[in-house]
């Protein structure tokens, strides 16, 4: 994973209400995108990460 790109973390969760979509990440630290995907799937969310090169 590259340093220089931009990553973007989504997460959709299937409520009794709909579909609620959640921004959980944008930046370019790997890190912060593994706690967004981790914690995400402990919510039971269903997770996609984009990436984005400069």
């Amino acid at each position: 994973m590259s340093r220089r790109a931009r990553w973007r973390v989504e997460g959709t969760d299937d409520t009794p209400d709909g579909y609620h979509d959640q921004l959980l990440y944008e930046g370019s630290s790997v890190w912060q995108v593994w706690r967004a995907y981790r914690d995400a799937r402990a919510n039971q969310m269903t997770v996609r990460i984009t990436r984005q090169w400069p």
